[in-house]
Order: C-alpha cells, then structure tokens, then sequence
C-alpha cells in the first residue's frame, strides 16, 4: 500500500488495524465505547471546530486547544464561531420536554494543575435539568456544502454506577442507537464518544442533532463538547495548508520551524525549503493537532536540531518523519530529546536522537502512538544529571508508556540503561495501567539495564538483544513488581534473542511463578520486590491484542532494522552510519571520557562533536508554485483517494534518485541491506528506464521523457535472508543541481 496516509503500525492495536511494516504511517482511531465507525466519504479540507461546554457556574479554566462555549442555565443558547476557511458557523443548544440546559464538573480531575490529556473537555459538560430522559438538540447553521462529521464528547461528572444510553439523530432521521456514556474517565481518548457524518447542501441548511437518553443510569444525555470536521481516523496533517521552512533560526518569525508548529494553526503538512543545524534556545513542544512534519522534504543532509528538545505534549493526529534531534550539552540544562507525553494518534517514522542528558525519548500517559523505525543512540551517560549526585550514570534511552503503544522496528544503542523502561503509570483508581507491544527491535551495547519496568499488558515479541563492551547482562526483559497496587502486571514474551546467551527458540521466561534473579540466562523473568508476591499468573502464552505489524523472527528483523532504520532521508548522516556498523560488527569507536566506558560517551565531544551539516537552500525553481510539491512530481497519489503532496512526501521518505532524461545514475544498492551477509540485488519494475546490476551497484539508465519511476529491491544474502524494498527515480531536466 502506498500513500504517506494509509494505515500502518499505528498504535490502536485492540480496535483498529496496523499495516504491514514497510508502509509508510498513518494512524487510525479507536472506536470508543459505543462510537460507531464513520461512513465513507472526504470530509472537506476544512478547519476543524473544536468547542468546549463549559456550564455558567463552573469557572472556567482555558483549554488553549478549544473555543469555550459558556452556557447559562436556560432553555437554550447559542454562539457563532469565526472558521478560518468557512464562513461563520452557529450552534444552538436546546433542552426538550420542558427542561432547561444544566451542568456541573468534577472538580479532581477538571482542576489538575498539569492539563494535558484533555481533563478540562471531558469534566464538565451540559446535560439537562431534568432527569426524565429529555432530549438535547444540537442546531449547526453556517457549514459549507459537503460532507461533514460531528464528534461529541460523553462523560458524566457524577459519580454514577450507570449511565443512560443515548440515541442519535440526524434531521430526524436515527443514526445512532445505544450509544455508551462514560462517567469520570479523566482523559479525551477514553472517554465516551459517538462520531456521525452527514451531508450539507446549502450555506443556510440548519442540521438537527438529538441526542435522547433511554431509560438506564439516571436518563440523562451529558455533552462536554464537540469537534466539527475532525476526521475520525488521524491523519496528520491531511487536507490542510502547506507551511515551508525557510530559515534555520530559532524565533517565532514566519518560516522557522518553530513558527510552523507552535505558532501557526489549522491541518498542516510542514515542508523545509532549507537544510541544515536548527540550535534551538528553548524546547519545541507541540500541544495542536493535524499536523505532518516531513524532514524527508529538506535538501542537504537534512534537518538536526541541537539546543533542546522537540516533542509532543498532549497533541494528537501528529506525525513526524525523518527528523534529527541532538541537543548535546549546548543548553547547560538536563534535557531529553523527543516525546509523546500525554498525546494521542501520534507517530514518529524514521526519527534519530540522542546526546541527551536525560532520557533520550519519553511517552508517558499517551494514548495510541506508534513508534517505528526510529534509532536511539548515545545518550550521554556521565554527563551531570540535575537530580543525581555527581558521577551518577544515566544514559537513558527510553521511558515508554502507551494504552495502546506500539514500538516496533527501531534500533537503540549505546545507553547505559532504559532500554526500554516500560512506564506504563496507573489509571485514575491508581490501578496498573500501559498497554505495550514492543516487537522487532534491535538492542546494542546496554550497559547495566537493559528492559526493565512495568505495565498491565505487554507484548514483547521477536527482538534482537546484542551485547556489546559495555553490556554484561543475560536477560533481555526484567519486569519489576516493586508497589501492591490494583490490578495485574502481565507478560507475552516469544521469539527473543541474545546471541550467546538464548535464541529465539530458547525458552523464553521460568516456569511457575516466573521469578527468577539477575543472573538468570533467560529472555523475561520477573523481579518481585514485595510481600507478600502477587499470586497472579505474570507470563502467557498468547498475545494480549493483536499487533497488525508484520512481525519477523528476531534474526530477520535484526538485518532489517539495521538496513532501514533512524533519519536517513536525504541522507543518512555520519553518525548514523556509524551507528549501524558498530552494532553490525559488535564494536564501539568511542568511550567516555568521564565513566571509560566503551560506547557510553559522556560528551558529545568524546565523539568528535556534531559533524558538518551545511546550510542549504532550494532553488526557486524546485517549487515554483509554492504547493509544497516539486514542479517535477507527476501528479500521482500513490493511491486511489488520496493527493499528489501525499505521493510525493512517501516518495521523498523512501530511498530515491534524481537523473535527467537520457542520463544514467548509479545506485549504491548495498546501502540498503547493511545488516544482510553477502547480499545480492535483483532489480524489476522499470518502466521508463533500464538497470543493470554489476555486484552491490545498479546504474538506471533514464528515457528522454520526465516522469517517475518505482523500482523494487529483491534482496537475498548468504544465510538465505530475502528482502524487497521500493526505490524511486524521479526523472527531471536539470537533476544533477538537485
């Protein structure tokens, strides 16, 4: 499947489907409690409206995110909203049966000093007066003609044992019936929702939405807010305007990319005209929505952002693709690198971080996010971490945490420990929370951790455990059970490796009770720190939920993770290579200058420091129309239902070519198999030119016409290993500047 949008290991892995591997990313939405999947259709590339209920004697604590719609306590009210690329749009709320418009809040949730997982949506709301099953109407008047969507927020602020169902209609015309409603869940992604889509057809079309509740719980219908025209399944920045990145200075002026994350608004597809070293003076964190961040799209060698971090903080619909990020020491502070914390339908595809001081990555209480192909490496291990004593080592890789979290494909090295550690946190009952499917990557050179941690669920399944100098232990997963908390902390563990140590074939945790000791050869065992032991079974044999990634056995994933993993679009840089041939061959060219240990630096420095990235700008030739898409792109989509920018990004994000018509380019085939043993190519699917394969070379000689062209890579090496990958050649005048 083809299209930068199109499903892939997207993190909802209990209720919708990943795709395979090799595809590029998109992300897919769990249905929640009762949410029926939406009907076909494109929505218009519109701006979403996101509207918050917040009841008059509530106070009303601002969710930058959202437009607050304080309601008074009447039989109805209204408020027309600005869109920015509609004209205006008024809604109206009405009680029925007599009843007037009511709401309350929960005030522990809804007052959380730290708002970032949607609290001051979902803990307030409007219902009615009455508690005899009236109904609520929703009026809209104002939307463009087209198809539309209306997602509703459905989560009661009192303590309730049940809710009632709701039933709901569309102009009169039934389109949800039974609907399920939540009561204090403390975050958007899980409280209950309903989706619908309808049709407009005129600009003064009023469209009626009921909302009625059946008989249970207390016949109250609960509304805490809405979005208009957010698609139900994430999608990055689909559908919305094109921002470019023409400067590499850190401000908030238009075309930084600061400007282009935090400060700009509405669907986004973030693009960069130049390429280069973004020294940031302050972290980039993102809290919007609807946004694509496409480093692959930067000429030079790429993007790398040193200074400080770039992450994600309480976002959702977000993807990041191809992105460097190193802070170093340059900021003086304790810093990580990239994160996902409390953000929902998110990925990062093909990333690289590192030279942290404190954790390199971190996704604490996120919600759906998928983690893929990305490479951790060199976290700076006795670097002067703020809350630890002087000569402390906390080369720390990553803290994950996830409900449902997918990490899959990625290659960590050289860290001290927290490779992962497993945060899967509590729920709001204080029970054991976190579900993880952590499969199919590639761990080198861990030092005195390797996975360690906890979660109520995790599948950890076909990964590759590679000692290197530092590394001196014989186990792969520990999982702690150090607090008697509520619930239960459970395993899948199949199919790991460790070579030396176990193979994928070897059992893979203890028998009984599935405690053992650091000592223990063994890919899981559980560490319980606490008496009296929890009696509950701790290891499975079959997976929580199911993965929807394409999952290979350790030794397969290991050749593919090093042949296609981190930031390697345009290029992949220096360090990144270098990387990958240390796990490859087992060594480590540095050591650290504080702890003498090999691989863990302590400084950039002990690594010769961020290596030349020059500043490089497109030529105005390369998009003269200024849609983000080269001139030289065909026009294709990669797919039925989808744009031209969505084929030209995946086919800026997969490996590619530039030649002129008639002109021959050579292709390093060998670069994309590095992890395979004496590999050989076989090439097929041209159609505009011709390739010969000389060895680990293939030349692709152009037609005269323009135009684009998709190879397929079959791979296959000595140890009977098989692989194909898609190459593009974008046939062009004037491809040699480019």
């Amino acid at each position: 499947m083809k299209g930068i949008f199109k499903a892939l290991a997207t993190a909802v892995l209990a209720t919708a489907s990943l795709a395979q591997e090799s595809a590029p990313p998109s992300a897919s939405a769990s249905a929640s409690a009762g949410s029926p999947q939406p009907s076909s259709g494109a929505l218009p590339a519109v701006a979403p409206i996101r509207l918050r209920l917040n009841p008059a004697n509530v106070r009303n604590l601002v969710d930058s995110d959202f437009i607050t719609w304080t309601i008074p306590g009447s039989s109805k009210a209204n408020i027309t909203v600005a869109n920015i690329t509609e004209s205006d749009v008024t809604f109206t709320l009405a009680a029925g049966n007599g009843s007037e418009l009511a709401g309350n809040y929960y005030k522990y949730q809804y007052t959380r000093i730290l708002s970032s997982l949607g609290e001051r949506i979902v803990n307030e709301g409007i219902s009615n007066s009455n508690k005899d099953g009236s109904p609520i109407t929703l009026t809209i008047k104002g939307l463009v003609p087209g198809n539309h969507s209306l997602l509703t927020w459905h989560n009661a602020w009192d303590a309730l044992n049940e809710t009632a169902t709701i039933d709901i209609s569309v102009n009169g015309q039934t389109d949800l019936t039974a609907v399920k409603q939540s009561a204090r869940v403390d975050n958007i992604w899980q409280a209950a929702t309903s989706y619908l889509t309808f049709e407009v057809t005129s600009a003064t079309q009023e469209t009626k939405i009921v909302y009625t509740p059946g008989s249970g719980g207390d016949k109250r219908a609960f509304l805490n807010g809405f979005e208009v025209d957010a698609p139900r399944f994430a999608r990055g920045g689909r559908g919305g305007k094109v921002i470019k990145v023409t400067s590499l200075e850190d401000s908030e002026a238009e075309g930084t990319l600061r400007y282009a994350l935090t400060i700009a608004k509405g669907p986004r597809i973030v693009v960069f005209d130049v390429g280069g070293v973004i020294t940031t003076t302050s972290r980039m964190s993102v809290n919007d929505q609807y946004i694509t961040l496409a480093g692959q799209t930067a000429p030079g060698k790429g993007i790398v952002i040193q200074g400080n971090p770039l992450g994600l903080t309480g976002a959702s619909d977000i993807i990041f693709r191809h992105m460097r990020v190193r802070p170093g020491k340059i900021s003086g502070q304790t810093i990580d690198g990239m994160g996902m914390q409390g953000s929902n339908h998110c990925i990062f595809d093909r990333c690289s971080m590192g030279w942290t001081i404190d954790e390199a990555f971190s996704s604490r209480s996120a919600w759906n996010i998928t983690f893929q192909r990305n490479m951790i490496s060199e976290p700076l291990n006795v670097a002067g971490h703020k809350n630890y004593p002087n000569g402390t080592a906390h080369g720390y890789s990553a803290t994950i945490g996830g409900d449902v979290g997918s990490f899959h494909h990625n290659l960590l090295a050289h860290a001290e420990g927290r490779s992962w550690s497993m945060g899967g946190g509590v729920d709001d009952n204080a029970a054991f929370a976190g579900q993880l499917d952590i499969r199919n990557n590639v761990v080198y050179n861990f030092g005195g951790r390797a996975t360690d941690g906890g979660a109520k669920k995790v599948n950890f399944v076909g990964n590759y455990y590679k000692h290197g100098p530092a590394s001196t232990l014989p186990y792969a997963l520990r999982a702690q059970y150090e607090d008697n908390m509520p619930g239960m902390q459970q395993y899948y563990c199949a199919g790991n490796s460790m070579p030396g140590f176990f193979d994928q074939d070897s059992v893979q945790y203890p028998s009984g009770d599935g405690t053992a000791t650091k000592n223990t050869t063994i890919a899981c065992w559980a560490d319980v720190s606490f008496e009296p032991a929890p009696t509950y079974q701790k290891f499975f044999d079959k997976e929580f939920f199911e993965p929807h990634v394409e999952t290979q056995p350790s030794t397969e994933a290991y050749k593919r993770v090093l042949s296609d993993s981190g930031a390697s679009q345009p290029v992949r840089d220096i360090h990144d290579a270098r990387i990958v041939n240390e796990t490859a061959t087992g060594t480590a060219t540095y050591v650290g200058s504080v702890s003498g240990k090999k691989g863990l630096i302590d400084d950039p420095k002990d690594a010769g420091g961020l290596e030349d990235f020059p500043t490089v700008t497109r030529a105005a030739s390369w998009d003269a129309d200024g849609d983000g898409i080269a001139d030289w792109w065909d026009g294709s989509t990669g797919g039925d239902g989808y744009t031209p920018i969505e084929g030209y990004l995946n086919f800026m994000a997969d490996p590619h070519a530039y030649v002129s018509p008639s002109k021959s380019i050579e292709v390093d085939l060998a670069a994309l198999a590095l992890g395979f043993k004496e590999p050989t190519f076989t090439v097929s699917g041209a159609k505009k030119g011709g390739v010969t394969v000389i060895g680990g070379k293939a030349t692709y000689a152009a037609g005269a016409e323009a135009g684009i062209d998709h190879l397929e890579i079959s791979i296959k090496d000595s140890e009977g290993s098989t692989w194909t990958r898609s190459f593009g050649v974008a046939i062009f005048a004037g491809a040699e500047e480019a």
